[in-house]
């Protein structure tokens, strides 16, 4: 029997006030967050039920971006008068996480890319608006369309899905066992699909991002063109049906998630860093938020070094000083850290006479994250460092924190299971017997060229919906195609 039992409670249907803000100082920070500009107080008004209470209204955010590379363009609504402040807050800053992520990294690649003699600038528009919402649930449409040089349009779209009582996300799985969603899809659009119908073709596709609530009792799944197979022509908009949702298993959040960002170009390196900060109030998510610091900095430092010296500069600047005694993630050890921020010397005041015989471009490195498991006795998340210094593809790895809030301590892997059980042989096996099926399924797949030789104490592992999951980094266990392979592994 594993120790951990995350045991569903009741979630009141009543919004409860808090006091929490929706933005607060943050020591030792390396940048504050990002503000939006032009916010317009318009309630918009997507379908509704007619009991709903409390009605939602909606402001708007829009911002432009116009240089020789990009003419980009937002607009989008947030939340505006939810009451619980921790929740509203927790779900405008992941909605916006997820326009600035793209926003973002649409900017490094156009700068890094542009072609001035020869490309027009890239046009992209963003839109986000809610779909539908009663006093449960919201859903919610962000549209990204782009416009080439070649006026070649092309939209993608993502639907995020939230429960209003307790500010978590609503997951596709939440309103139907996967099973009866694969049976629905085969028998609803078969002719769309390669024969025989493959559920691993839509397995692989972000099924929590892909659907939205159409009434109270109802969702519909959606599909871009081309995404399963070569016959489908167009989008698909499948009905969802017999859904049972039900908000009363979902925890509160913990803390509200504030999406922090850190972003810098020069000649030699440009830096995006996306970043989770715990809107908690007690000293468990403060001294997480500067386990969170710590691996932000160390790896601004060792990105902007190299990308420096390899470019032949002599002065490598330094984003902050934090405190040498931070040096585990545990929480007992983490010691506060010097709450003022310093300034980023200009790497192009300091260059070497002696330039680089090659072309080195300019650097990337990247930090995104993703949250797992947030509520009032479970934190998970993980963040996720890329970077490309040249060469066919740049390198990413993924690095995890799990915590126990009742005890204030840092999971280890070992304490999801009772004392003396052999957790490595039972999630070895688990594991060894996925890629046999999966093989046995498919023997061309990824899994066929997999060399897994077990795992010890110190893999790498999350929690999401009850489950453990194990993570590999690029290369660790298969090749680059096969990208970050992870395996769900049921808690005994």
């Amino acid at each position: 029997m594993k120790k951990y039992k995350f045991i569903p409670i009741i979630v009141l249907l009543a919004f409860l006030v808090t006091s929490c803000s929706a933005q607060s100082d943050i020591p030792g920070e390396i940048t504050t967050h990002v503000e939006n500009s032009n916010v317009k107080a318009d309630a918009v008004q997507p379908k509704i039920n007619d009991y709903t209470e409390p009605m939602l209204a909606f402001s708007t955010v829009a911002n432009t971006i116009d240089e020789t590379y990009l003419d980009y363009s937002e607009s989008y609504e947030l939340i505006s008068n939810l009451e619980n402040a921790k929740i509203r807050t927790n779900i405008n800053q992941s909605i916006e996480s997820v326009i600035h992520k793209s926003k973002n990294n649409t900017l490094q690649i156009e700068r890094s890319l542009y072609d001035a003699s020869s490309n027009a600038p890239l046009q992209m528009k963003v839109t986000g608006k809610p779909l539908y919402f009663d006093n449960q649930v919201l859903s919610y449409e962000i549209v990204f369309k782009t416009l080439t040089a070649g006026d070649e349009e092309s939209n993608s779209y993502v639907f995020l899905n939230y429960d209003l009582a307790s500010g978590q996300s609503i997951k596709l799985k939440d309103l139907l066992p996967l099973d009866q969603f694969y049976s629905q899809m085969e028998a609803t659009h078969s002719e769309s699909f390669d024969e025989p119908f493959n559920k691993n073709t839509i397995s692989i596709y972000n099924l929590n991002e892909s659907f939205y609530f159409s009434d109270k009792n109802s969702a519909v799944f959606f599909i871009r063109p081309f995404e399963l197979s070569d016959k489908q022509k167009q989008s698909i908009k499948m009905p969802l049906t017999g859904i049972q949702y039900d908000p009363s298993k979902k925890l509160i959040i913990g803390a509200a998630t504030i999406n922090k960002e850190h972003i810098e170009n020069t000649d030699f390196y440009d830096v995006f860093f996306s970043y989770p900060y715990f809107e908690g109030t007690d000293g468990d998510y403060s001294k997480i938020n500067q386990v969170i610091e710590q691996h932000v900095n160390e790896l601004y430092d060792y990105g902007t070094n190299m990308a420096i010296l390899d470019h032949q500069v002599v002065e490598p600047p330094a984003l902050n000083d934090l405190d040498n005694n931070i040096t585990s993630p545990d929480l007992d050890s983490v010691e506060t850290s010097d709450p003022e921020s310093t300034n980023v010397p200009d790497a192009t005041e300091s260059i070497d006479s002696s330039a680089s015989e090659f072309d080195l471009p300019i650097y990337w490195y990247n930090l995104s994250y993703n949250i797992y498991t947030n509520n009032e006795k479970i934190l998970s998340f993980g963040l996720y460092d890329y970077q490309y210094t040249g060469g066919a593809h740049g390198l990413s790895s993924g690095n995890f924190y799990s915590y126990d809030l009742e005890l204030g301590k840092q999971i280890e892997i070992k304490d999801l299971f009772e004392p003396k059980f052999d957790y490595i042989t039972y999630i070895n096996d688990c594991i060894y017997r996925k890629i046999d099926q999966e093989v046995k399924n498919d023997p061309d797949s990824n899994y066929a060229y997999y060399d897994f030789n077990g795992i010890d104490e110190n893999i790498k592992f999350y929690i999401e919906d009850n489950e453990l999951v194990i993570f590999f980094d690029q290369y660790e266990i298969a090749p680059y195609a096969a990208g970050t392979p992870t395996f769900k592994i049921s808690l005994p």
